[in-house]
């Protein structure tokens, strides 16, 4: 969606990418994270009220940023996030359903947009690091974390939308995930396939 669109009709194409059941996070120019305390706690119903919905309009016009709270309180939209290039046609191969959801890229990497349906792990996991840095992949659950959707990272790139339709509903326990990416998931949780 182009730029130039009314605040109004960019914030109705993000609603339609991540659902109505989406709870998204007014956030500063340039920013990655809100600024008002317990913004990890805001409900629907908070963020579909009059004024919360004047704020999500008014960062857009300023430029600024607009998040999606992630996990259950966030209506279940989880992401995928894939840092290197050459893992995530692993990923995808493994899981063809991606091709058919929503992606962002930013500065981190990659990030696969998911609307999970059943039990799935409620928090933020990463998988081992390659070059001994940075994490091959993370799943964000949830646990207090929201996902950029739209504006600028601090970095000063702009969050590309790549295939932008609306984020698929997943069983968390049909991800297959790469055995040698080591992403562990706790025992109290569905646990996602393992390709072998």
């Amino acid at each position: 969606m182009p730029l130039k669109n009314s605040p109004l009709a960019v914030l109705g194409f993000l609603y339609h990418l991540v659902g109505p059941r989406a709870v998204l996070l007014p956030i500063a120019f340039g920013r990655e994270l809100p600024n008002w305390p317990n913004w990890q706690k805001t409900t629907l119903r908070e963020s579909t009220e009059s004024a919360f919905q004047h704020r999500l309009l008014r960062a857009i016009e300023a430029g600024g940023n607009i998040s999606a709270l992630l996990g259950p309180t966030g209506g279940n939209v989880c992401v995928i996030e894939i840092t290197f290039a050459e893992q995530l046609e692993i990923f995808l191969s493994l899981n063809p359903w991606t091709r058919e959801t929503f992606w962002t890229k930013d500065a981190h990497g990659c990030q696969i947009w998911t609307r999970i349906t059943g039990d799935y792990h409620p928090t933020r996991i990463n998988s081992k690091t390659q070059n001994k840095r940075h994490p091959i992949a993370k799943w964000r659950g949830g646990g207090g974390d929201q996902c950029l959707l739209y504006g600028e990272d601090p970095n000063g790139r702009r969050i590309q939308r790549i295939a932008p339709q609306l984020a698929k509903l997943v069983t968390f326990s049909n991800i297959v995930w790469p055995r040698d990416w080591q992403i562990l998931f706790g025992e109290e949780s569905a646990e996602g396939r393992r390709a072998d």
